[in-house]
């Protein structure tokens, strides 16, 4: 085909290096838009934990056990009960 080798080398290294450079492009597009995804998911796996978060919590205080851990926190007494602070030894 080519009678002079070092002809064929060189069109064959320009060939190569046309096909790296021209690819360069796509490759930087994807590696963007992959940074891009894993932000998203990250971000989606968050909203999700915090969904959850407050789905239980929404529920435990529809329950008579969390109407009660929250009575308690928020420092109300059964009707005979005396505060723990004025309790005697």
């Amino acid at each position: 085909m080519f009678k002079n080798p070092a002809l064929a080398i060189l069109i064959l290294v320009l060939a190569v290096g046309t096909g790296i450079i021209l690819s360069m492009k796509p490759w930087q597009v994807y590696r963007e838009q992959r940074l891009l995804a894993d932000a998203q998911n990250q971000m989606t796996r968050e909203s999700e934990k915090s969904r959850a978060d407050l789905v239980r919590q929404a529920i435990r205080k529809t329950t008579a056990l969390g109407m009660e851990e929250l009575s308690r926190q928020r420092g109300f007494l059964e009707r005979d009960e005396v505060p723990a602070d004025n309790a005697r030894p």
